[in-house]
């Protein structure tokens, strides 16, 4: 071998005894080949790897696969001809051990002085446990790729960096869609921030998420996938990445739904059936014991069901109960309940109610649900029902005891004429009766003109003049009398009447105030009370624009008050209804300021011409020095904003001399005239005694 090694071997580039201590020593296998492809040398290293000493004709092609064997051959008859002076490759070894290993063999001609090719120096890294690496990784690349579940993969900062062929299968995304985005571009909008935040936390906690989760397609269908969410951690134990792997579950889901709606939904109205019912009504009692909360059950039965079923069929009995569950479930909110319990039986739940007014008005509108006739048959058909009403917790704190309650309340009004309803509380049912007459007795009286406006004046405080009227509304009940806004509006405005009443309010008013300023009073102004029925409703502004115009009454001559609360509920729609009634030159007043929550604020929000000081403070002066040092502070503040200042209710002088000294713009009140009918206006102010009260 000296005699092989004397001269310079242009790939080791070392001498005879530097190569011979790298030959043995080396942790790769080195061999040796001469020009016939025979090993004439192996080191230590290689003949571990060989698990053997090779013979003396042995080559080692002899150890490599049979299916890697002919690319070595080729490569070391290439060099050993001279035609290149190295290569590479990797190739599979087959041992005498019988263990299968992978190598990375890398071949370098070694020549002689005159460039002739001598041999071959071949070393061989062992590369199996790479090779396994690889291989793993490639077959786990192949099951991702080939899975049926969606999967994709994001970096630290949540943007996508791989998405399988699964994914936009399920999703309708290509990879380019999605890529470098976060996955809140599949994002259906029905969960909240609360739910992601939940997630992350789990995920944050314990590496990994499990759950159902709705998401939106390309197409923006919506659809339910059932998701694994797991963190993906670097050598140094920090998250590098995370893993998201989904299955499409939405047909197993509706399936669910269907099975669940099924067993809990009455198949013939689709209405919530007992088991629902009862069940949802454990839900309400719970939640209306923890809050103090009160609710209404209604128990509804069809007055001569069975007859209907006998005379034209039990086909024609289901449509007329279909029916029914229609309008019952119009008439309600949302949050209630409608249930069929069986056969005519129906009940309802109406949460969240102040007393039993409010279940009167909701069982007087079921009641007017059956006023239109049912189609049966071909045939109109009048069909009646009779409601019984229980309330919690007046008449129970169970189930079992409500729903009796109101089941006999029922049956006691079927016995009382049927087409009706009665509560469990016989005193409940008097004061119900006693609404619902005088409900139509209102109706009544918008027919029969039982309405009527009286007028108070409104003085100027500088000249003790007469400077406009209020218009008050006030209704001449057959029996009780006269009844003044706050004995009757509230049950106008439950009864829908209120658009009615106003309209005829303005139009009445406006044209008495034609009539007065054409014969003495040219100058009169006059105030209306519009409530948040009337100035939210979408024709308010138009409407009062053709009343003016129809009694030629110029708009600047009229004030519009409206509650100070309209203002402090930040109603988005007020202000710019009230710029529309300043474009029609129309001042805009604020009335019973500090009757509710007094915000300044407000006066500065919202463009008003004028604010009335509420009742309640004006009672009180000059003897309560806290009251007299509000309605100071509403003035000082209000004329800063140029905005005049009303006081009601004022009735002795001691009040006005304490409004004139604080320059208060203008009164009303018993002092000066109690409202009138609209023949005895104006009515007396004497001017003279006023006089003497008013400082200098």
């Amino acid at each position: 071998m000296s005699n092989q090694t004397k001269a310079p071997i242009n790939v080791l580039l070392v001498d005879e005894g530097q190569f011979q201590a790298t030959f043995e020593k080396a942790p790769l296998g080195i061999g040796l080949i001469d020009r016939h492809g025979r090993l004439f040398s192996i080191n230590p290293a290689l003949r571990a790897m060989l698990g053997e000493d090779p013979g003396p004709d042995a080559t080692l092609a002899d150890y490599v696969h049979a299916d890697d064997r002919q690319r070595f051959v080729d490569l070391t008859c290439l060099l050993l001809s001279g035609a290149h002076a190295d290569r590479s490759l990797e190739a599979r070894f087959v041992p005498r051990s019988g263990f299968f290993s992978w190598g990375r063999i890398n071949v370098s001609l070694v020549r002689s002085d005159d460039q002739q090719p001598r041999f071959a120096v071949c070393m061989i890294e062992d590369i199996t446990g790479r090779k396994a690496g690889e291989d793993q990784s490639r077959l786990a690349a192949k099951v991702l790729e080939a899975t049926s579940e969606g999967i994709f993969v994001t970096d630290i900062g949540l943007h996508i960096i791989h998405v399988n062929p699964s994914f936009s299968r399920l999703t309708g995304f290509d990879a380019a869609d999605v890529l470098g985005h976060k996955p809140s571009v599949l994002a259906s909008g029905r969960h909240g921030p609360e739910f992601y935040a939940t997630m992350w936390k789990a995920i944050q906690k314990d590496g990994i998420w499990r759950g159902e989760i709705w998401d939106r397609k390309k197409s923006g269908d919506l659809f339910v996938i059932w998701l694994n969410i797991s963190v993906v951690k670097n050598e140094h134990g920090a998250i590098s990445h995370y893993f998201a792997l989904f299955s499409d579950i939405t047909s197993r889901k509706l399936s669910e739904e269907r099975l669940n709606h099924l067993a809990n939904h009455d198949v013939l109205t689709g209405l919530p059936n007992r088991a629902l019912f009862l069940e949802r009504l454990s839900r309400t009692l719970v939640r209306a014991q923890r809050n103090k909360l009160v609710f209404a059950l209604l128990f509804l039965d069809l007055d001569q069901f069975k007859q209907i079923n006998d005379n034209l069929g039990h086909i024609v009995g289901d449509t007329l109960l279909r029916e029914v569950a229609e309008r019952l479930s119009a008439t309600v909110r949302r949050q209630d309940t409608v249930a069929r319990l069986g056969g005519d039986e129906f009940v309802l739940i109406i949460e969240d109610i102040n007393d039993f007014r409010d279940a009167a008005t909701v069982a007087q509108k079921i009641l007017g649900q059956f006023a239109p006739t049912f189609l049966l048959n071909g045939q109109p058909t009048r069909v009646s029902a009779s409601v019984g009403i229980s309330l919690f917790p007046g008449n129970g704190t169970d189930p079992a005891t409500l729903l009796r309650e109101a089941d006999e309340a029922m049956y006691c009004a079927k016995k009382q004429g049927r087409a009706s309803f009665r509560f469990a509380s016989a005193d409940l049912s008097e004061k119900a009766f006693e609404r619902d007459t005088l409900r139509k007795a209102l109706f009544q009286a918008l027919d029969d003109e039982g309405l009527d406006i009286f007028y108070q004046p409104i003085v100027d405080l500088r000249t003790n003049r007469i400077l406009s009227v209020e218009a008050l509304l006030r209704w001449h009940h057959p029996t009780v009398g006269l009844m003044v806004p706050g004995q009757f509006l509230p049950l106008a405005i439950e009864s829908g009447l209120m658009p009615s009443i106003g309209r005829w309010g303005l139009e009445t008013a406006i044209r008495q105030l034609s009539l007065w300023r054409r014969n003495g009073h040219p100058d009169l102004r006059l105030c209306v009370n519009v409530n948040k029925y009337e100035l939210h409703a979408a024709d308010f502004v138009r409407q009062l624009h053709d009343i003016l115009s129809k009694h030629g009454v110029p708009a600047a001559s009229l004030d519009i008050e409206i509650p100070e609360t309209i203002v402090t509920d930040n109603a988005p729609e007020t202000v710019p209804i009230i710029k529309r009634l300043h474009e029609m030159q129309c001042r805009v007043a604020l009335d019973d300021f500090g009757a509710g929550r007094t915000d300044f604020r407000a006066l500065r929000q919202v463009p008003v011409d004028s604010l009335k000081i509420a009742p309640d403070f004006i009672r009180g002066l000059p003897g309560n020095h806290d009251e007299a040092k509000l309605v100071n502070a509403v003035i000082v503040v209000a004329h800063s904003l140029r905005i005049t200042v009303v006081a009601k209710a004022v009735e002795t002088c001691d009040q006005y001399t304490f409004l004139h000294q604080h320059h208060c713009d203008a009164a009303q009140g018993y002092l000066f005239s109690r409202p009138v009918p609209w023949h005895e206006f104006p009515p007396p102010v004497d001017v003279a005694a006023l006089a003497e009260y008013s400082p200098g």
